[in-house]
């Protein structure tokens, strides 16, 4: 193939340079050269493309058909290889990214909305997912992931840490005994991938210790999380960077403020080895500044 296409990009020029001393010139070769070139192209296709004098050339009615077949041809190979050099400067194809649904929603999806703004030729596809799903088998481009990651040869970068934050509403705080005592015994709103009983460690100057809590009502998105916990239904743990706009508006409170919990170390991995595609790459950075801008689990008011 990469033989023929040799061939037919020297044909072209002599046809469009209008002789073989012309298109030497151009190209670079000696007159020898191309004379062999297209002698062994009309023997390899059996057929005269040009009628050559001392004076000028004229295609041959099968040459004027093949030359413009290659043209065509030619174009389509320039075509790809600007495209590839492009691809560079302007992101082009199809990127699927899965995140938990309190990423997607606050952080990830304005930061790729305004990388698709930029790059128009740029496909999105972003799956709200708390699950860690597979990625060769779900053909997931990016993943962030939430927490201490196994060893795997999935490629990963550190965006950032957060804390979750024990929150209640302000009617739900002056009608319960906040009481760490009695922790227990408040209603507890949990995510379904939490199971029934969930853990949370956490840390005070001298050690780091463990709170049990049952869950009574459990949710299937952060939002519904929030909602609930904001009618007054039970305390639940918010991300910082989510809870933090919700205290500062009075529609949560933060409790046991004494107690920090342990902050969780969140990535992005992809399984591209050592040479991830640019579109892939540009995807992740825009995806770390967002985090960069927003955690803010080290200044937590």
């Amino acid at each position: 193939m990469f033989q023929y296409l040799r061939h037919m990009s020297v044909f072209v020029a002599i046809v469009e340079q209008g002789s073989i001393t012309a298109a030497a010139e151009t190209l670079g070769l000696s007159k020898s050269v191309l004379s062999l070139q297209l002698t062994k192209l009309e023997k390899e296709l059996n057929v005269n493309l040009l009628r050559r004098t001392t004076r000028k050339q004229i295609l041959t009615p099968a040459g004027k058909a093949f030359y413009n077949e290659c043209t065509k041809i030619l174009k389509q190979v320039d075509n790809a290889w600007q495209q590839a050099r492009d691809s560079q400067h302007q992101l082009i194809g199809e990127v699927k990214i899965t995140a938990p649904h309190a990423f997607m929603h606050t952080l990830i999806a304005p930061a790729i909305g305004t990388l698709i703004h930029q790059h128009p030729k740029l496909n999105l596809h972003l799956i709200d997912n708390d699950e860690r799903v597979d990625l060769m088998e779900h053909h997931i481009d990016i993943a962030i992931r939430v927490g201490e990651l196994p060893s795997s040869d999935l490629k990963q970068r550190f965006l950032g840490t957060f804390c979750d934050v024990l929150c209640a509403s302000p009617s739900f705080f002056e009608e319960n005994n906040i009481s760490i005592k009695q922790y227990q015994t408040l209603n507890y709103i949990g995510n379904h991938w939490q199971g029934k009983q969930v853990i949370h460690q956490v840390q005070t100057p001298s050690s780091i210790n463990t709170m049990h809590f049952t869950v009574s009502s459990r949710v299937y998105s952060m939002q519904s999380l929030i909602s609930l916990c904001i009618s007054g239904a039970g305390i639940a743990a918010i991300p910082d960077f989510i809870a933090q706009p919700l205290i500062d508006s009075n529609q949560l409170i933060p409790i046991f403020t004494n107690l920090t919990l342990k902050p969780n170390p969140v990535h992005a991995l992809h399984g591209y080895g050592m040479k991830a595609p640019q579109i892939v790459t540009t995807c992740i950075e825009t995806i770390q500044q967002a985090f960069k801008q927003h955690l803010i689990s080290n200044n937590f008011k």
